[in-house]
């Protein structure tokens, strides 16, 4: 079910899915992981809107119109992350997903280089969607930052 509904463009519903089956499939590391966002929750939220501030002030500042929203990751997304690249959850850095949307390629890249003259990416954690043509269209770039705040 998941899969449809990320198909279908249903983020909500395809997260708590996955959420909510890996809750019974391996309680264990759910709680686990549940509980270091739980601790975290009302600050990483308060540190998404900083971060959607500071990105609406760059953007407007180059007169760049975009929508921008972010969102913790949910424990699911975490736990992957965790399993495939075979870290700690002390170790993920990016616990949090801010999406920016403009209207064509040639701003999302002005959009990618003003964000790395401003903030410094990771090494290795880029992914361009848009370049490398892929049977399903997405037009987009998907980029991690060291963005310094009180807590991942």
């Amino acid at each position: 079910m998941p899969p449809l509904a990320n198909r279908l463009g249903i983020w909500q519903m395809k997260w708590e899915l996955e959420d909510l089956g890996f809750r019974y499939t391996d309680p264990e590391k759910y709680r686990e992981i549940a509980e270091h966002i739980t601790a975290k929750g009302d600050a990483r939220q308060a540190e998404i809107d900083e971060i959607i501030n500071s990105f609406e002030c760059l953007l407007s500042k180059a007169d760049i119109k975009s929508k921008i929203s972010g969102r913790p990751k949910h424990i699911y997304s975490i736990y992957m992350k965790m399993r495939n690249k075979d870290k700690s959850f002390d170790a993920i850095r990016d616990l949090r997903a801010i999406r920016i949307i403009v209207d064509n390629i040639e701003t999302c890249y002005r959009v990618l280089g003003l964000v790395h003259m401003n903030y410094q990416p990771i090494p290795g954690e880029f992914d361009d969607y848009i370049a490398a043509k892929r049977i399903i269209i997405i037009n987009r770039c998907i980029l991690r930052l060291y963005i310094k705040m009180a807590n991942p």
